[in-house]
């Protein structure tokens, strides 16, 4: 009888501690899933973030490129250059977007956007006043 008591202590004491270790196996699951979740939004936002950085430089480097080269067909490579970083910034701001971000952090990509977008339209009028051959008024409106 004591035997028995003890086996079926011994039972339950084993389906205890397999539930423990179940629920402990799940948590670390969402542990784990919540980690994942993070580096990979770390890794997206950090990622996006060196596009816009990278794709404005470009965008910077062409405008330059149109006010100091004397070939107006150079100067039209520079432009479309220049506004073919348009599309890929959009995608980067995008992506941050996606990301879930707080409402705060929607409000800065909102404002960043914005800042692009003013600033695509100074960039498109000073390319297209050095592509009219307008260089001098051109140089004065990049120049601010």
């Amino acid at each position: 009888m004591k035997r028995l008591r003890r086996d079926f202590l011994l039972a339950l004491l084993g389906l205890g501690a397999t539930a423990g270790v179940a629920a402990a196996g799940v948590s670390l699951h969402r542990a784990l899933a919540a980690v994942r979740m993070l580096v990979s939004v770390g890794t997206t936002g950090t990622s996006a973030l060196r596009g816009i950085q990278d794709e404005t430089q470009l965008s910077r480097r062409a405008v330059l490129d149109v006010l100091a080269v004397q070939d107006s067909v150079a100067r039209g490579g520079y432009s479309a250059e220049a506004r073919a970083t348009d599309a890929r910034i959009a995608l980067h701001f995008q992506k941050l977007m996606n990301l879930e971000p707080s409402n705060d952090l929607r409000v800065k990509v909102t404002a960043w956007q914005n800042d692009w977008s003013s600033y695509a339209d100074v960039r498109n009028r000073v390319t297209s006043l050095a592509l009219e051959g307008k260089l001098a008024e051109a140089r004065a409106l990049e120049n601010g």
